[in-house]
């Protein structure tokens, strides 16, 4: 994901809850608000940005579907989906 200041800034513009409020609702809009803040301020920063992409890294390669496709691929021993057993 590509998230430049430009971007996050014209973001901002649209869902701040003075401006979007009428059409989103007042208090949508400031949760919406409120989670581009935060990401903003995880993704400006150089440390808080490393940290967020090794969390996404993490959680990539530790979730129950990326262990299933580890369990698919794995040739060492069979499965029940790759032997036929029920």
């Amino acid at each position: 994901m590509c998230f430049s200041h430009m971007q996050c800034r014209a973001l901002a513009l649209k869902l701040h809850p003075d401006k979007a409020g009428a059409s989103l609702g007042t208090d949508f809009a400031t949760a919406l608000f409120s989670l581009l803040s935060a990401a903003h301020a995880t993704l400006s920063g150089a440390q808080s940005r490393r940290l967020y992409d090794l969390e996404l890294l993490r959680q990539k390669y530790t979730s129950p579907l990326a262990r299933g496709r580890q369990q698919a691929t794995d040739t060492t021993r069979p499965t029940a989906w790759a032997t036929g057993w029920t």
